[in-house]
């Protein structure tokens, strides 16, 4: 390759630099210029906290934790995804374009009757954005919003998505914001494991951790005692089983709790954590009902009823929790 050759490629790279710098001021600029079309976050990891207001007095503050979860009314855990989702909505939101002058009033009155306010903040409690979230637009596939303070609604978009942003954000039920994260116990943090079948004696067992060794012990002397030990792989599989478990429902205020909490478990588990803290369940089935009203207790089923103290009354599928109702035999 020439000289001549190499200072055109110079050159070439030169001007393809100073032109993508002069577009970005260019684009700066217009943000400047033009305050209502500022959306978007650009750096979404700046957002610190979240709040969202609707006119009937309902509210919700979302705010990041050192970890990097999401607390809801500094109470529970946000769901992951749906944060995931908010925040990329955050940063990547867009005009897809302006809606007719004649469009604005009944864009004013709809966000006067049940708009939806979002402020954004950071790590200093410095607000970023405020916006209002109006209705959608015709086809469904935007939603107006404008920024607070501002005069000009604009339909809005993400990129690579269909449809009205609202119902992420909307609050009629906060129950859909929170975590559906139930159980969550890192296996070394586990000291022992109490199972108990109320309605089979001689299958439980209990695992207790001495030292880097889990020993496994018979629930009681119905329980044929094997002369080999245990394999502990097993033991180590079983207590991965509480790693990780979702929540299907949260059933504090179901009517028939009470019922159900006085039925004979099917299972009781006693977990005791390398800390002291114990944690016990009881699992019901939840069988449904035959045509007199009554349970049919013979019937498949795909839910049990679960107590944890503490914790509440939840709905967990059977298919997540299979792995705790193992017996004695099988871990030889």
């Amino acid at each position: 390759m020439n000289k001549s050759l190499l200072w055109l490629v110079a050159l070439l790279v030169v001007l393809l630099g100073l032109f993508w710098f002069l577009r970005e001021q260019e684009t700066e600029s217009k943000a400047a210029a033009y305050p209502d079309r500022e959306f978007a976050i650009k750096d979404e990891s700046t957002i610190n906290r979240v709040f969202i207001a609707d006119l009937k007095g309902r509210t919700m503050n979302l705010t990041k934790q050192k970890d990097g979860a999401w607390l809801i009314n500094d109470s529970v855990k946000a769901s992951v995804t749906i944060m995931d989702q908010v925040l990329n909505t955050l940063a990547k939101i867009r005009i897809d374009h302006i809606p007719p002058e004649t469009m604005n009033e009944m864009i004013f009155e709809s966000m006067k009757l049940d708009g939806l306010k979002v402020e954004v903040y950071d790590a200093a409690n410095k607000k970023l954005r405020s916006l209002i979230i109006g209705p959608a637009t015709q086809d469904s596939r935007q939603s107006f919003m404008m920024i607070e303070g501002q005069s000009q609604p604009y339909a809005m978009k993400v990129p690579g998505l269909s449809g009205t942003l609202r119902p992420l954000f909307d609050l009629r039920s906060i129950e859909d914001w929170r975590s559906r994260d139930w159980m969550s116990i890192k296996p070394e943090k586990i000291q022992a494991v109490e199972v108990n079948y109320p309605r089979q004696k001689g299958s439980g067992f209990s695992i207790r951790r001495s030292g880097d060794t889990l020993k496994l012990n018979a629930e009681n002397e119905l329980v044929e005692i094997s002369n080999e030990a245990p394999k502990q792989r097993l033991l180590e599989s079983y207590l991965e089983g509480f790693s990780y478990v979702p929540l299907f429902r949260r059933e504090n205020d179901n009517p028939i709790k009470d019922s159900i909490q006085s039925m004979i478990p099917f299972a009781e588990l006693r977990i005791t954590k390398e800390s002291g803290d114990v944690e016990e369940l009881t699992l019901v089935p939840a069988h449904g009902l035959l045509n007199d009203g009554t349970r049919d207790l013979e019937g498949p089923f795909t839910n049990y009823w679960v107590n944890r103290r503490p914790g509440g009354f939840q709905t967990v599928q059977k298919q997540q929790l299979q792995q705790w109702l193992r017996d004695y035999r099988s871990f030889f």
